[in-house]
């Protein structure tokens, strides 16, 4: 959603431009003409090479918000994780239509998948513990190198 603002932003400047061009009646100097014309043919250019689907520019993530919005939409909301119960229209004034909650990700998966690794780790430091404590309690610790 993010890679989505910086042509968002580059779209409202065109737009804004086309506005005072229309409302002025044009460009009625160089300078006009010269600002008209970077905010216009520069800042197309620019939105549509920013949106090619190349690893640096934003297009690489951008385009995969619409599988995403698609995926979302096709399941059921009851079954939507995104969707709280207080999200849910109800009443005479209700409407069925988009589910809004789409665009946001649903991190559910990725703070479980944390919490199991997080909890994983605790315990194999607790073995390396218990294993150094058993080891230090065992006589003949460090014993090896005395008799030597």
């Amino acid at each position: 959603m993010i890679a989505w603002g910086g042509v968002w932003a580059q779209g409202v400047v065109y737009a804004l431009t086309r506005l005072y061009l229309f409302l002025n009646g044009g460009a009625h100097s160089y300078t006009e003409l010269l600002v008209s014309d970077a905010f216009l043919g520069t800042n197309t250019w620019l939105m549509i090479i920013n949106l090619l689907p190349i690893h640096p520019l934003d297009g690489s993530r951008a385009w995969s918000l619409f599988p995403l919005l698609w995926q979302r939409m096709r399941k059921p909301a009851a079954y939507n994780p995104g969707v709280f119960i207080r999200d849910v229209p109800v009443g005479p004034y209700a409407q069925k239509g988009v589910d809004l909650s789409v665009v946001v990700e649903d991190t559910d998966e990725d703070e479980d998948r944390k919490k199991r690794e997080k909890k994983a780790n605790e315990q194999r430091f607790q073995k390396m513990v218990d294993q150094i404590n058993e080891a230090t309690q065992d006589p003949h610790f460090g014993k090896e190198e005395e008799e030597k």
